[in-house]
């Protein structure tokens, strides 16, 4: 599973590898100054936000209790 922003085209992209639906991936888009943002299912999203904001990404296997996350902060919009 992955999850990116891509600040410059300003797009959330989800791949999802593990296991045998695509759909299960969930990301957590924060923005500052806008908030956080869901995401579920594999594809690509397009998205609008002010420049320059801080931003981080949390990928999860599922919403399940037995999820696997794992989260990148750093960069901006």
């Amino acid at each position: 599973m992955r999850a990116y922003f891509r600040a410059y085209d300003e797009k959330v992209e989800l791949e999802d590898h593990h296991g045998s639906d695509p759909n299960s991936v969930v990301a957590y888009l924060t923005v500052a100054g806008s908030g956080t943002a869901r995401f579920k299912g594999a594809g690509t999203r397009d998205q609008s936000y002010d420049e320059g904001k801080a931003v981080s990404i949390e990928v999860c296997t599922s919403d399940s209790s037995t999820k696997v996350c794992h989260k990148q902060s750093g960069g901006r919009t």
